[in-house]
């Protein structure tokens, strides 16, 4: 097996080119440099193409994993063999040589935390390619909300388009004691959780241990014993090859971060369905209003919605429609502001 071993004379790179990785290698190589609070830009997982061109610590190490190949320790059924990238300020995973097609995946880690030169400086790291334009393969983008609890979410949002949801009582299995909300199924999905009650999970496990001093540093003011009040983590996952146009690359998500928009299938109701908000009601408006009150308590206003329209011949927005105009008009639902926040941490971590 042939390894891409990097060329020492470089006559081929442009001097454009050469001037940005030398400036991302003195200004942004370690994350620990540019870390920020908690980037919008939470996963990333990157194509390295066939011909890529690895750097020489990358190829030393790959060289020596393939030289014990029989004892297979990180062998995986699409790759011939993963390598941690844990040295020389790199950290990430490199996904070596798909057995289909060759290329190989760049698995970077703790990008939440990292700035885009930090981003930049780990795709330097390990192989010499123009860093803002590898294409993106997986990428998890979040935006947190204070003040809206996982369990207000799940009564008074829905997720448009998507027929698959997790029950309540079952958001163990991913982040262990930490409710969850699922809409979608893997690879594309959009997840709610409690950021901070993950990050108090994560510290209690003997197996936590974040190499980044100043990232560690972090998550723990995030989740120290002072702070009740709930940090609710929306997530929207993309992969398997249906990352939108606009964010395939990191120069195109600097392009696009005023214009593309991650959450944009959620729809919240238009007012709050309570046993307050419902007491101007009369009749049998009133008992319909009580019964989809229950409804929305016992399986979420996502569900509820899909079974409404199952029973009423998907009438449900015009049900929900004649009783905002019969409610209490001064109990309009509040909606977080997630446009807002999202731009927030998407351009702090743009920022140079």
């Amino acid at each position: 097996m042939v390894l891409p071993v990097p060329r020492m004379d470089h006559q081929e790179r442009t001097d454009a080119n050469r001037r940005l990785l030398d400036d991302l290698r003195t200004a942004g190589y370690e994350a620990e440099r540019t870390t920020v609070s908690m980037g919008a830009i939470d996963k990333l997982d990157l194509r390295l193409p066939t011909e890529a061109v690895l750097t020489p610590p990358v190829v030393k190490v790959v060289q020596q994993l393939l030289r014990i190949r029989s004892k297979q320790p990180y062998r995986d059924r699409f790759y011939d063999c993963v390598v941690p990238l844990n040295f020389g300020g790199l950290r990430s995973t490199l996904h070596f040589q798909n057995r289909r097609n060759g290329s190989h995946k760049l698995e970077l880690i703790g990008v939440g935390a990292m700035q885009l030169t930090a981003i930049l400086g780990q795709i330097v790291g390990a192989c010499e390619l123009d860093p803002t334009n590898v294409e993106i393969m997986r990428i998890d983008l979040a935006v947190d909300i204070t003040d809206f609890s996982v369990d207000w979410f799940r009564q008074n949002v829905r997720v448009k388009r998507k027929r698959y949801r997790s029950e309540f009582d079952r958001f163990r299995a991913d982040y262990g004691r930490v409710e969850t909300l699922y809409f979608g199924k893997r690879p594309n999905f959009i997840r709610i959780y409690d950021k901070r009650e993950q990050l108090r999970v994560q510290q209690s496990q003997p197996r936590f241990n974040d190499r980044n001093e100043q990232t560690k540093r972090l998550r723990g003011a995030m989740c120290t014993t002072e702070i009740t009040s709930p940090l609710t983590r929306i997530e929207r996952q993309y992969g398997a090859g249906r990352v939108p146009h606009e964010i395939r690359t990191l120069a195109r998500i600097q392009e696009s971060a005023r214009s593309f928009y991650p959450f944009d299938i959620l729809q919240f109701l238009p007012f709050e369905i309570s046993e307050d908000s419902l007491c101007e009601l009369r009749g049998d408006v009133w008992l319909k209003a009580l019964g989809l009150t229950k409804l929305i308590e016992t399986h979420g206003y996502h569900h509820a919605k899909h079974l409404l329209d199952i029973k009423t011949n998907r009438n449900t927005s015009r049900l929900l429609k004649d009783f905002e105009v019969l409610a209490n008009s001064s109990l309009t639902s509040r909606v977080p502001p997630l446009r807002e926040a999202y731009q927030q941490m998407l351009a702090k971590q743009l920022e140079n």
